[in-house]
């Protein structure tokens, strides 16, 4: 839709791609904006190595965050028995036949 309200001489393909590099450029940029903001609160001196306090919170907290983000649904439904009503069945029929046979 934006290649046919916008005044242009490319095609459509090409409008597309060029997009695309807009956004790459526009994403990488964002990516320096955070590293730069990050490196203000966890700042690193160069040749050093990095404190155990900031892996532990730039590392282990993420991961950490990542899984309780993807266990939290299922652990909530599994473990949790407000959802639903148990409805156990009353009764049971089973029909066993061999083909062939009258039963």
């Amino acid at each position: 839709m934006d290649w046919t309200f916008t005044s242009t001489s490319l095609t459509m393909g090409d409008f597309i791609r060029m997009e695309n590099y807009f956004n790459e450029v526009v994403q990488q940029n964002c990516w320096i904006q955070f590293d730069h903001w990050f490196d203000n609160y966890f700042a690193t001196r160069k040749g050093r190595p990095t404190p155990t306090s900031g892996k532990f919170f730039k590392g282990v907290l993420s991961v950490i965050a990542i899984i309780i983000i993807i266990l939290a649904p299922i652990l909530l439904f599994a473990f949790l028995n407000s959802f639903g009503t148990k409805a156990p069945p009353e009764r049971l029929k089973v029909v066993l036949a061999i083909q062939g046979y009258p039963v």
